[in-house]
């Protein structure tokens, strides 16, 4: 063991860890995009829920917003339980034995209801705020939500769509 190369060992790993570093803030740095690209900017391309709206909406409004959802977050917690529960119901159907897949299906739907209850109180907060905008920053707050997250927005796309 004493003729081992530490010197050299401890070299390597510390150019290893140099390139590595380096690639990684030279990619930060660019600009490098770590999500992959949307196929097409349709719409429907993607799904959209209350969240992207939310963040679209212009300051004085996504406070408002805000301070809204807050106060819903006790009427809210029967729903939240209930999604909980739903999720825990899940592991619980596939844990049983003998397997039953029609068991584990009506698990899930129950995971989906759950949340879709959960989800309605945003959704009726954002539709409110949105109503109450001018036109001209609802269409903003539109726009901005079918260009998508800042991260996959702009740059030039290389060769066809990928498929």
């Amino acid at each position: 063991m004493t003729n081992f190369p530490w010197r050299t060992a401890l070299f390597v790993s510390l150019a290893f860890n140099l390139i590595v570093v380096s690639g990684v803030v030279g990619a930060l740095a660019s600009g490098a995009r770590l999500e992959r690209p949307m196929r097409d900017h349709a719409p429907m391309a993607r799904p959209v829920g209350g969240r992207a709206f939310s963040e679209a909406l212009p300051p004085d409004a996504r406070r408002r917003l805000r301070r809204e959802l807050a106060g819903d977050v006790v009427a809210t917690r029967e729903q939240r339980e209930q999604a909980r529960a739903a999720r825990l119901g899940v592991f619980e159907a596939v844990r049983t034995d003998p397997y039953d897949a029609d068991a584990v299906r009506a698990a899930f739907a129950r995971v989906r209801a759950a949340d879709a209850a959960l989800a309605e109180p945003l959704h009726d907060a954002v539709a409110r705020a949105l109503g109450e905008l001018p036109d001209a920053e609802r269409r903003n707050a539109v726009a901005a939500v079918m260009e998508g997250p800042p991260g996959m927005r702009g740059g030039p796309r290389r060769g066809p769509p990928e498929r």
